[in-house]
């Protein structure tokens, strides 16, 4: 069985020798550097699988040393230690390279677990094993994801058309993507993802076109509900006058919507709809210890854990943009949080960050005049409807009751960009 070699850098003297007795105890084979001399030389003469470096230390830093070994390249995994570091130092030692960070004074069972965890990442890197990320019905166990995923299994032996309807960020494309690369046997296989709201008639004659070439496409059809009842009826007598291009298509829950286009849009295939975090929001808590593995192994982010305070405030958050958001939640606190622990406190912090931007009422709307408060309170209102509607003014317009050509002149008005708003 092979052994480990981890070179320990640490001016104090005692840590040194803890540490050190520890890890060959625990089987790994330990070379000890009291300052930044001895680790360079210790590096120099012997090839490490992982490094344990103290920030500060009297000769030269371990910021320091490690920019001066990332700039060498081929830089082996380090982990950061400091008593008295500050978020600004943990960043800029990720940003050079280091795998994670630990504060003193020392957790054993949190060292030897982030060391553990460092080396069976990069063993699986080496043997070029890259981790698939799973979907939230893969993980959870509540009866709303078990019976999404019997719907989808039986969706994806039947060769039809598939209508994947939820909200923004619900995990629709990645769903559709899934599906589409399950269902092929082929290997020479093409997912083309065409945005619906950018399609005009005569692109529609293209993409459906008997070019043998298109043959090998699967498609992904996005925001299908944001186009004109014409493009839509014409779309689907497209699809069913051709059989040889499998099609999936995205589109938002079909609420305050056209009955008409509701009809079409059923009808042209198996309608599945993908459910909001909110509704399943029983299984965050097997959602954040994977996703937390899923990022240590694919992004090198330090290990944490949630404490349960923190875990029961975000089952009970509303999520607005669903499991993308608790995904880019979770990716933040790895990196930002100094602790060992994401505590109800770091939650709060960044969930009011959140809130705070979608605030309907400015702190000093008593100072304003009318005009200036009810303008500010428009505008407001109006992105944050945006925002629900996932940038589409057709679905805005009828969501809130008013005319299209006012509306549009309306969000101009306000100095609101509808059309970046599309982009996101």
């Amino acid at each position: 069985m092979n052994r480990e070699n981890i070179l320990v850098v640490d001016d104090e003297l005692n840590i040194l020798d803890v540490v050190g007795e520890i890890l060959e105890d625990e089987g790994y084979l330990v070379t000890k550097a009291s300052n930044a001399t001895e680790a360079r030389e210790a590096k120099s003469k012997k090839k490490f699988d992982l490094i344990l470096l103290d920030i500060w230390m009297p000769d030269i830093d371990g910021i320091s040393l490690l920019n001066e070994w990332a700039s060498q390249g081929n830089l082996v995994p380090v982990i950061m230690m400091s008593g008295h570091a500050t978020i600004d130092t943990a960043m800029e030692a990720t940003r050079l390279g280091a795998i994670n960070f630990i504060e003193k004074p020392l957790s054993i069972s949190r060292l030897l677990k982030v060391i553990d965890n460092s080396i069976k990442s990069q063993v699986s890197i080496k043997a070029g094993i890259r981790q698939t990320e799973k979907l939230p019905f893969d993980i959870g166990k509540s009866k709303i994801l078990k019976a999404l995923k019997r719907k989808l299994d039986k969706v994806i032996s039947v060769n039809s058309n598939i209508l994947l309807l939820g909200e923004v960020g619900s995990g629709r494309v990645s769903i559709a993507k899934q599906i589409l690369t399950s269902t092929s046997v082929q290997t020479d296989i093409k997912i083309v993802e065409i945005s619906a709201r950018d399609i005009a008639s005569e692109d529609l004659k293209n993409i459906f076109s008997n070019d043998r070439s298109n043959h090998n496409n699967l498609l992904l059809i996005k925001d299908l509900d944001d186009v004109s009842i014409d493009i839509l009826k014409e779309f689907n007598d497209l699809l069913n006058s051709n059989t040889q291009i499998r099609v999936i298509i995205t589109a938002s829950s079909l609420t305050d919507i056209d009955k008409n286009i509701i009809e079409i849009i059923r009808s042209i295939g198996i309608s599945i709809e993908i459910p909001s975090l909110r509704s399943y929001a029983e299984d965050i808590p097997e959602l954040l210890m994977y996703y937390v593995n899923y990022y240590v192994t694919s992004d090198n982010l330090p290990y944490k854990d949630f404490s349960v305070a923190a875990q029961n405030r975000l089952r009970n958050y509303t999520w607005p943009r669903n499991i993308a958001e608790l995904k880019e939640l979770i990716k933040k606190l790895l990196v930002i949080t100094e602790d060992d622990e994401i505590s109800l406190k770091d939650v709060e912090e960044e969930i009011n960050k959140t809130s705070s931007n979608t605030n309907l009422f400015s702190s000093d709307v008593l100072s304003m005049s009318l005009k200036e408060a009810r303008q500010d309170f428009e505008k407001k209102y109006l992105l944050q409807q945006l925002n629900l509607c996932e940038g589409k003014i057709s679905k805005l317009s009828e969501r809130i009751g008013v005319e299209r050509t006012h509306l549009y002149r309306k969000l101009k008005s306000l100095g609101v960009d509808y059309r970046l708003k599309k982009r996101k």
